[in-house]
């Protein structure tokens, strides 16, 4: 029986709080120096200043910086969030990488 859309976005909200944990783990380690959740940013003479978006940009002591997408549907979404990520790393030249994390698996605890 094919997942109500409910359900799905209760699998998307629990991959995107489960990767924030490792991040801020991972920060409270000292491996990065920053989480942003819900990073979005306009190209410059635009009027939408928020038109491209990631889920997470994070950033390392050398002030690089890694931009992270979650999806528990690889179907058509992907194609979104290449243009999203491309369009970051031309606009912040930090973000010298983008991430697409897709889980092997969720658990429903």
């Amino acid at each position: 029986m094919p997942a109500s859309n409910q359900e799905k976005k209760q699998r998307g909200d629990l991959v995107k709080k489960l990767l924030k944990d490792i991040l801020v783990l991972t920060e409270q380690f000292g491996y990065i120096t920053h989480i942003e959740e819900n990073y979005s940013i306009g190209k410059v003479g635009y009027t939408d200043q928020k038109q491209f978006k990631a889920h997470y940009l994070i950033r390392f002591a050398d002030n690089t910086e890694w931009i992270l997408f979650t999806t528990t549907s690889i179907r058509d979404r992907v194609k979104q969030q290449y243009w999203d990520a491309f369009n970051l790393k031309e606009i912040n030249p930090r973000i010298t990488s983008a991430y697409l994390v897709y889980p092997d698996s969720i658990e429903d605890n």
